[in-house]
This record gives C-alpha cells, structure tokens and sequence, in this order.
C-alpha cells in the first residue's frame, strides 16, 4: 500500500498542492484570529460584569471566568504565531510539526 501512495505523490502537481495549502492556512488563520478576538471581547464583558458586584462569591465566578477567557486567547496567539511561521514556508510532503499522541484508558500503564 505505501508503494502506490509513494508512486502517486511523485505524479502530484506540488504548485496546486501549496495554493491550495495557503488558502486553507490563510482561512485558518482569519478564524483563529476571529475566535480570539471573540474570546477577548467575552473576557472584557466578565471583567465589567466583576466591577459591578459587591458579592464575593458572584466577583470569584466572574474573575475565573475572565482569567479563562485571557488564558485560551493567548493560547491562540501561541498557535497564531506558529500558524503564521509555517506558512511562510512552503508545504512538503512529511511534516516536521508536533506529532499528536493519543492516550487510550487513564494513562497510567500499557
């Protein structure tokens, strides 16, 4: 099986390949900053809500919340940069990029 996927890539037009891996890197890209943007507004609007009460418990709720909302945009500005650095560079076949590893069961043995 893998002969036929490595005969087959050589027959590949790798200029389609990266117009197209900018466009969808570039989509990426805007609903990441959109996303971002969305959850900085959510944050300011929890941090208003926070100034308006005196209730210690209701101002907890409302700061962790805030702190929750900073804490994923800045996260996306993490993958942000990372996303803007790879497309600076052309699309190849084997991907250098972190490898995701998923664990099945609670993680703590074979």
């Amino acid at each position: 099986m893998t002969d036929k996927i490595s005969s087959s890539l050589a027959d590949v037009d790798q200029a389609v390949v990266q117009s197209k891996a900018a466009r969808v890197g570039a989509d990426v890209l805007a609903l990441y900053r959109q996303l971002a943007a969305t959850l900085r507004q959510k944050g300011r609007s929890e941090a208003a809500a926070m100034a308006r009460l005196s209730d210690p418990t209701a101002r907890a709720a409302h700061r962790c919340a805030f702190q929750l909302y900073g804490t994923a945009a800045s996260e996306l500005d993490d993958v942000i940069a990372d996303l803007l650095a790879s497309l600076e560079r052309p699309f190849t076949e084997v991907s250098t990029g972190p490898i995701l590893t998923v664990v099945v069961g609670d993680g703590t043995g074979p």
